[in-house]
């Protein structure tokens, strides 16, 4: 351990202590009276693993020892009684966690754009650990040689452009019978966005049920759109200046088949843009909230900004590995 850790931990165990109070989460699951681990303390511990790169059940027993002294009744370090109290430990209380230090640290934070919350969606997988139960939920990748013998969960998150801060994630099985797509993942994830944001996607979310999804939730979008879907769009859109057109988007059979829950008149309005950014080809957006072609270009460009801030974090905090190997454990391991 370098010597700058103990400073650092003691840092991190000051912001979590501002964020989440011990009452407010023993409240949530009120634990067994003389409890060692109770559900604050294993909160604690599973964000102490997390921001010390994925550590092992002994790192987070070690540091137990050291962080309540008056509460270790586990001298010899076993690392069991941890391992049943995260088991034990309700998803519920992880969710309603990560909510509250969310919405805290994000109204931290001036908004990003006309007064209003910005945020990047983006898709992403993660390998599980080889277990029965895994595979059973998140079906391995397959090709002519065979089945993987990994699981892979598909991820779908929003960063807020302003602070690089994530809402929680929606995730589902990226193979198999059982998979999700990025749009349906990405739907999920409105409830739990601030109201009014504006959601800003790249192709993978250029199409109607996305767009359609964010409005019905009360947000905006601003998607990035291939060239054949830009190209048949703006056959069917009014010209409203440079590079610039008015759209009154219907969806096809195709997005009516992606989503069956979509009613029969639905419909959007908004504008579609081709923005030069240099090089052979320009941006193509539909927006459906009013802007200029440089705004949202300029926005655009910004995503590139947290992607970078992502690929830091995820390297620093290893958080494309998960010790979990369960459904309910690795759940929490995200939250």
């Amino acid at each position: 351990m370098s010597t700058t850790q103990p400073a650092r931990s003691a840092s991190e165990w000051g912001v979590f202590q501002q964020l989440l109070a011990r009452d407010v989460i023993d409240a949530l699951a009120p634990p067994p009276a003389r409890a060692v681990y109770t559900p604050w303390v294993v909160l604690w511990l599973l964000v102490y693993q997390r921001l010390h790169g994925n550590g092992s059940l002994g790192d987070a027993v070690s540091h137990f020892l050291t962080q309540f002294p008056s509460a270790a009744e586990q001298p010899s370090g076993a690392t069991g009684g941890y391992r049943h109290a995260r088991t034990r430990l309700p998803n519920a209380v992880v969710a309603t966690a990560g909510r509250r230090v969310f919405d805290t640290l994000v109204a931290a934070y001036p908004p990003s754009w006309r007064g209003r919350r910005v945020f990047m969606m983006d898709g992403t997988t993660l390998r599980l650990a080889p277990t029965d139960a895994l595979r059973g939920a998140f079906t391995p990748a397959s090709n002519q040689h065979g089945r993987s013998h990994w699981p892979v969960m598909h991820l779908v998150v929003a960063h807020e452009l302003a602070s690089g801060l994530a809402a929680p994630p929606q995730h589902g099985a990226m193979y198999g019978p059982g998979a999700v797509g990025a749009v349906q993942l990405g739907l999920r994830l409105m409830p739990d966005l601030p109201p009014g944001s504006v959601i800003l996607g790249d192709r993978n979310f250029g199409v109607f049920g996305l767009a359609h999804g964010a409005v019905a939730g009360g947000h905006d979008a601003v998607l990035r759109l291939t060239q054949s879907r830009f190209q048949a769009l703006v056959k069917k859109a009014q010209p409203a200046g440079d590079g610039r057109w008015a759209l009154t988007w219907h969806p096809s059979v195709a997005d009516r088949k992606g989503n069956p829950d979509l009613r029969a008149d639905a419909v959007l309005t908004g504008w579609l843009h081709e923005v030069p950014i240099g090089g052979d080809q320009p941006l193509w957006l539909f927006a459906t909230v009013d802007g200029t072609g440089a705004e949202w270009g300029g926005l655009y460009r910004r995503r590139l900004d947290v992607e970078t801030d992502i690929r830091d974090v995820r390297r620093t905090l290893a958080l494309d590995q998960t010790r979990g190997r369960t459904v309910p454990m690795v759940e929490k391991e995200l939250g």
